[in-house]
This record gives C-alpha cells, structure tokens and sequence, in this order.
C-alpha cells in the first residue's frame, strides 16, 4: 500500500522528482490498482497538505486544498476505487 500512496501522489504531480517518473512508469503497468478508503483519504489528506506547503502559488495552493477538502467532506471521492480514477479525480470544482 505505501507503493500505491507514493505512486498517487506522484501522478498527482505533488512529487516532481525522478523517483516519481519512475513509479508514474510502473503504474502504468499496475492501472487497475485497487484503492480502499483509507489510502484514499490519506492520499487526499496528503495531497492537500503538499498543495499548501508546495504549490509555487501560495494562494492558488490553499484553494486548491480546500476544495480537495470540501470535495472529500461532501464524499465526492467515496466512489473512486482504482488507483487511476483518483488522480484524474482532481481538486477542480464540479
């Protein structure tokens, strides 16, 4: 599981490292990896986390992970299972 959590975060594009390119190459290989919900919620909770501390625009980073947020609290991410839906899942309003 700390594989699949890294590998999320990396196709997030939290991480840019080459580490990163990496493990993006080896989820390819892996795209129907399953996801319960407490990798989910730690992956979203981290993901707003580095979006705060690390978007080159401090602003737009604390948007961006507080709809991360509202969208988890609303459980608009409850449904994604596959490791893939939830990267593309996204902070973006609906």
């Amino acid at each position: 599981m700390r594989y699949v959590r890294a590998n999320l975060l990396c196709i997030c594009g939290i991480w840019a490292s080459p580490l990163c390119v990496a493990l993006s190459a080896a989820a390819a290989t892996t795209a129907g990896t399953e996801v319960d919900a407490s990798t989910r919620q730690e992956v979203l909770e981290e993901l707003a986390r580095r979006l705060e501390s690390q978007y080159v625009v401090v602003d737009v980073g604390k948007n961006l992970a507080e709809m991360v947020r509202a969208k988890q609290q609303s459980n608009a991410y409850q449904s994604i299972s596959q490791g893939p839906e939830l990267t593309r899942a996204g902070p973006s309003p609906d």
